[in-house]
């Protein structure tokens, strides 16, 4: 997946070597210097845990997902898009992401969480657009949330409640 969509700062190595360059420094609920003294956490739950990206590529992956569910793009054949963004019965989620909304809210979405790190990925399917957003602290998702939030407003997205979700089962 990393190659053919460009991916060139993503990768599961684990320990991630110094050499890679650039890594996010990770930080406690206080803002504090966490993971020392190296500066980075290294989980032992490879898939789960262990992407190391950056915001860059993540967008790709977002775009490419969005343009394979459209017929809009060569990464994936759109009837396996169509499944991933169709959601399985009793599930929040397709073949992968979470999704929620119908027509123009309908959205693949998810975040990730680990001592130090959390993220947001979101792809809207109707009109194509998305979000990415990468944090190096333990409470970064109150940061995602309201960029998030900033975003839907910048943009003119259509409001999409998260905390409203439809019964998955109905």
């Amino acid at each position: 997946m990393f190659e053919p969509l460009g991916m060139t700062r993503s990768t599961f190595a684990n320990p991630l070597p110094a050499r890679h360059g650039d890594i996010a420094r990770a930080h406690d609920e206080y803002g504090q210097p966490a993971a020392t003294p190296r500066g980075w956490e290294a989980m032992p739950e490879l898939a789960a845990s262990g992407l190391w990206t950056s915001v860059h590529d993540l967008a790709r992956l977002v775009i490419a997902l969005n343009n394979s569910a459209n017929g809009k793009g060569t990464f994936l054949p759109q009837s396996l898009a169509a499944d991933m963004m169709t959601r399985m019965p009793g599930s929040w989620h397709g073949l992968g992401p979470r999704l929620n909304g119908v027509g123009e809210t309908r959205v693949f979405h998810h975040g990730g969480a680990n001592n130090s790190y959390r993220s947001w990925m979101e792809g809207h399917l109707e009109s194509g657009d998305g979000i990415v957003i990468l944090t190096n602290g333990t409470d970064g998702h109150w940061i995602y949330s309201e960029l998030r939030r900033s975003a839907e407003d910048a943009f003119g997205w259509p409001i999409h409640s998260y905390s409203g979700f439809e019964d998955p089962g109905h």
